[in-house]
């Protein structure tokens, strides 16, 4: 696998609509933040894929034309506890590179907290984000086609409760309704702490700001 083109995973639904990025980060701020945070997750044999022009080295200029046809960004990696399993870290909600790459950078923030409080182990925690690259980039979205369901269930829909659904069939409203629910159970601080991080990551899946 390659820097570019951009390598989306199959099992991931492109973003409908994008937005302008809220943070003014640069590619050149972005990048050296994203691969700081991966390396305190430890993860290896990282790969930043995106349709950025590239310097000789590999990394993406930090000036980029003002249409990119995919400002989309997918970092696969493998992680030193589960070496041989490559896993996808995607995003193309913002309309540029680098707002992708701060998203991204955020996620794996997210990702390193789960870990740090013990949570849940490593493994446990990357298993949502088990991805199957795609062969091209494809530029376009493609909102109409739902996500192929995973062979295995993403730790955050158990958490909410809603891995009984279907895949094909779970909605952004599915995953509000249920956290709404459980936020109203008495619950311990640890199980309000995975709570958040699960609706977290169902509004990353969804696209949606919380």
């Amino acid at each position: 696998m390659k820097p570019a083109p951009l390598c989306w995973p199959v099992n991931r639904v492109r973003q409908r609509f994008r937005e302008s990025p809220r943070t003014t980060l640069t590619i050149a701020n972005a990048l050296p933040a994203l691969r700081k945070e991966l390396a305190m997750l430890g993860v290896i044999r990282v790969v930043i894929t995106s349709n950025a022009k590239l310097k000789k080295n590999g990394d993406p200029y930090s000036q980029q034309p003002k249409t990119v046809d995919d400002p989309g960004v997918a970092v696969w990696f493998e992680h030193v506890r589960a070496k041989g399993h490559q896993f996808c870290l995607a995003c193309d909600q913002y309309d540029t590179i680098a707002g992708n790459l701060n998203e991204i950078r955020l996620a794996v923030g997210e990702l390193r907290g789960f870990t740090r409080r013990m949570l849940l182990p490593v493994g446990e925690a990357l298993k949502p984000f088990g991805a199957v690259p795609t062969n091209v980039s494809s530029p376009a979205p493609t909102p109409k086609q739902p996500a192929k369901p995973a062979t295995i269930t993403p730790y955050w829909q158990r958490v909410l409760g809603v891995d009984t659904i279907g895949a094909d069939r779970l909605t952004w409203k599915h995953c509000l309704t249920a956290y709404q629910a459980k936020l109203r159970q008495e619950l311990t601080q640890q199980q309000r702490d995975a709570l958040v991080a699960a609706q977290t990551e169902a509004a990353m899946h969804f696209g949606q700001d919380i």
